[in-house]
């Protein structure tokens, strides 16, 4: 019986560690074009955000509403000074977009005005690359 036990335990840990192995090769692109975008903002670049964005961000809304969110969110909130990443998961719904395979990509932001932020970043393929699908730094 302790034998079985053991073998079960083992059995879960190479589970465990295939799946977070996987995922993470699965994400890392993700991670990378998340970070990236969020350099951009960090440039103020909100306008090349959202070209450089997903065809389901042009598609939810208009450039100008886009720039005026990440810019608000600029001036409440400040340049973030540091991020660190926190979260990568999958999901296959998000609100106001359809259902795909998403991924959200999850920062602790340190802004100018703002010890603690959480800055999330949904991202999905399209075309065979990571994109960003939406924004928000709360």
């Amino acid at each position: 019986m302790k034998k079985i036990g053991i073998a079960a335990s083992m059995a879960l840990c190479l589970i465990l560690i295939a799946t977070t192995a996987s995922a993470g090769l699965f994400s890392e692109p993700a991670v990378t074009k998340a970070r990236e975008f969020a350099q951009m903002i960090d440039s103020r670049k909100a306008e090349a955000t959202y070209t450089q964005a997903s065809t389901l961000v042009r598609l939810s809304r208009d450039q100008q509403e886009w720039s005026q969110t990440i810019n608000r969110s600029y001036a409440l909130l400040g340049p973030v000074q540091e991020r660190t990443l926190v979260a990568v998961r999958s999901v296959q719904t998000f609100p106001k977009l359809p259902d795909r395979d998403y991924l959200i990509v999850q920062f602790n932001a340190q802004t100018v005005h703002k010890s603690q932020a959480a800055e999330v970043i949904l991202m999905h393929q399209e075309g065979g690359d990571w994109l960003v699908a939406d924004y928000s730094i709360r």
